[in-house]
């Protein structure tokens, strides 16, 4: 079945046109592939063109010369020896490439170990101005904190005994907590009518 469509297929094609009858003789006789009634008509063209005789005159001659040349086949191991080599290839940049990241990350440590040393050894040479700085700091601190720890006590009592001040500090809180209120409410009612919106829309 395969055979005869291929048949029909062939049988449906176009014929040869004139102009390309000689081209087509001319490519087959370098193949060696004419019969012998196409041999002749090649050669009762040729007779008849000069020109046509002339061109089959170069294809001859370019067809020597390309078989004269020769085919260049790739040896056997082609495939392989190219495998090798971009193996190869691809081991030396991930070589090199761990070489670089090795080197930057010994230059990083390096340095920190560099700088951790430089301010150890600093913190050792100048160790008894910096205790003295550190303990003049913490007593400086402690005294300040101890201060404003006082202070704070000193202003709560002080408010605490007037009347005027605990009356002022309640109406504040209670404003403060009615405005707070009032503002989680509007929030809630806000949010409900935005959503009764898009359950609308």
């Amino acid at each position: 079945m395969k055979n005869n469509f291929q048949n029909d297929a062939m049988n449906a094609q176009e014929p040869i046109n004139a102009q390309d009858e000689p081209m087509l003789l001319m490519s087959l006789a370098l193949d060696g592939m004419l019969s012998p009634e196409e041999e002749a008509n090649l050669h009762g063209l040729l007779a008849q063109d000069e020109s046509l005789a002339v061109l089959w005159d170069e294809w001859q001659r370019m067809d020597s010369r390309f078989s004269n040349v020769g085919r260049v086949l790739p040896p056997i191991d082609f495939v392989q020896q190219f495998e090798v080599r971009l193996a190869a290839h691809d081991s030396r940049q991930l070589w090199w490439s761990n070489l670089f990241v090795i080197i930057g990350a010994l230059v990083i440590w390096g340095g920190l170990l560099a700088g951790a040393l430089f301010v150890g050894y600093s913190a050792y040479t100048n160790q008894a101005e910096l205790m003295s700085d550190f303990v003049h700091s913490l007593i400086g601190f402690s005294a300040s904190l101890m201060q404003w720890l006082r202070a704070f006590r000193i202003a709560m009592s002080t408010a605490s005994s007037s009347p005027q001040t605990v009356g002022l500090a309640v109406g504040y809180v209670c404003a403060a907590a009615a405005a707070l209120m009032w503002w989680i409410h509007f929030l809630r009612n806000s949010t409900q009518v935005i959503e009764s919106q898009q359950v609308q829309g």
